[in-house]
């Protein structure tokens, strides 16, 4: 009786680590962890607890951290998933996983969706600038925006 319940949770823990091991590469596909991308605002690199990434070629960085560097408010509703962001030149409004955001009311395509990673939203840096009419540019040599 002693084995067949060993058998059982050994069978079970294989089951879930085989899971996790086939559900993880599946989320992160077509992803660059390579985290040395920087962003810069106004001259100062913005620090992250979370570093950027790199998805469908486009850059995503925190969302929170980065719009707070331009002078924004972010709220969060965890139970929604839905972010809104408050900057003297735009009112944004998104939701994880969503393809597209409304910006001052008009809605906006995200060329990648919003994402969580790492407990944080991250969307593409060229929409976060973008949408409160900031000057976005790609520095492919220092892989700096």
């Amino acid at each position: 009786m002693m084995i067949r319940r060993q058998v059982w949770q050994a069978s079970g823990l294989l089951l879930v680590v085989l899971t996790l091991l086939y559900a993880v590469p599946a989320q992160a596909q077509d992803v660059d962890y390579n985290y040395d991308v920087r962003i810069v605002i106004n001259s100062t690199r913005i620090p992250y607890d979370v570093p950027p990434l790199i998805k469908g070629n486009r850059v995503l960085a925190p969302l929170r951290a980065t719009f707070e560097a331009l002078g924004a408010s972010v709220l969060y509703d965890h139970a929604t998933k839905e972010i809104a962001v408050l900057h003297s030149r735009a009112e944004v409004r998104l939701r994880v996983g969503g393809s597209t955001a409304l910006v001052n009311g008009q809605e906006r395509p995200l060329d990648v969706p919003a994402m969580l990673f790492i407990n944080r939203v991250l969307v593409p840096v060229r929409f976060i600038g973008e949408a409160i009419g900031a000057k976005v540019n790609w520095d492919e040599s220092s892989r700096t925006i």
